[in-house]
């Protein structure tokens, strides 16, 4: 299906450009394997993007706010030197029973870091998700209030590191 999008622009007279993006993505389908997680078309889906632009160019890092109601997404892109990503910081991910906020760092060698700090994080839904195909390996590092391995078995107050390379 389609998204409807509204953008708003607004320049001042020094070129300074304030933009949002309103984006309702109710007729859509959207499908997040990795994240166990997909939006059929009718379900509600609402999205905003803003920035700020100086001569077409980002002075600030954009914000994003993305609710379907199973799965809500806050934060913004850190931008290095205004003109590339530098980090996705998630200051709220809601998936499921998952809570949690967290940082992708991308670094120079292609590689990506992971930070989260999580209220709860479950993965029963991703027990069958295929892995990403890449050549380098993912850390992800943080802390868990509660992290939900099975629906017998949970574990409390988990800190540490994980990481995932080709090889398994």
């Amino acid at each position: 299906g389609f998204a409807e999008a509204d953008i708003t622009l607004t320049t001042s007279a020094d070129g300074v450009t304030a933009g949002t993006i309103f984006i309702d993505a109710t007729d859509t389908r959207l499908d997040l394997p990795f994240l166990g997680w997909n939006k059929v078309p009718g379900n509600p889906g609402k999205a905003e993007i803003s920035l700020v632009l100086e001569d077409g160019i980002p002075v600030a890092d954009p914000t994003f706010a993305f609710n379907s109601g199973q799965f809500l997404a806050q934060g913004h892109i850190k931008l290095n030197n205004q003109n590339s990503s530098e980090a996705l910081v998630l200051d709220l991910l809601e998936v499921g029973e998952t809570r949690l906020s967290g940082r992708l760092n991308f670094k120079k060698d292609g590689g990506q870091e992971i930070y989260i700090s999580a209220e709860r994080i479950d993965l029963r839904p991703y027990s069958g998700t295929p892995r990403i195909a890449q050549d380098n390996h993912v850390v992800i590092s943080g802390t868990a209030e509660k992290i939900i391995l099975t629906d017998e078995i949970s574990l409390a107050e988990a800190e540490g590191q994980l990481t995932q390379r080709n090889d398994g």
